[in-house]
């Protein structure tokens, strides 16, 4: 019994149980459709239908003649994990990051 409550409160006190943020190649949708990196917004907006946030993040370059910023968004979707940051460049998907709701 008492091995039990030892390994126990080891599990529930690992790093782990304490992470705030983590990358992730895909998550699964409300519907059971996987959305990961490199699908278009349009197939993601199809598949997971409209993100409960977006934020458009645009970042100039001034790194000389011609250089063009880069602009970045952001789509928020609630999922089985927490909360899903998807992160388009251009069209497309580059990074998931999953925040537990805690």
């Amino acid at each position: 019994m008492m091995r039990r409550l030892i390994l126990s409160a080891c599990l529930l006190l690992s790093p782990a149980a304490f992470a705030t943020s983590w990358d992730s190649a895909a998550f699964r949708t409300d519907s059971g459709l996987l959305v990961q990196r490199g699908m278009r917004m349009t197939e993601v907006l199809r598949d997971a239908g409209k993100p409960l946030e977006r934020r458009v993040l645009s970042r100039g370059v001034n790194a000389g003649p011609a250089a063009a910023g880069e602009t970045k968004e952001v789509w928020t979707y609630r999922g089985a994990d927490g909360f899903y940051d998807i992160t388009f460049v251009g069209d497309r998907v580059t990074g998931i990051v999953v925040s537990p709701d805690r």
